[in-house]
């Protein structure tokens, strides 16, 4: 994944009128791993 298939995924998924905060980090994953090899990111939930 690029940068502009990244903003383009967001801009059609925020379109749909009913993204929230979750609907993108599936992206930015994606993102974040395919411009930095040898990284794994991972959702950490906190309950703070």
């Amino acid at each position: 994944m690029n940068l502009h298939i990244y903003i383009s995924n967001i801009n059609s998924r925020y379109k749909l009128g009913n993204a929230t905060e979750h609907t993108f980090r599936g992206d930015l994953q994606q993102l974040f791993e395919a411009l930095l090899p040898g990284i794994k990111a991972t959702l950490v939930h906190s309950d703070l």
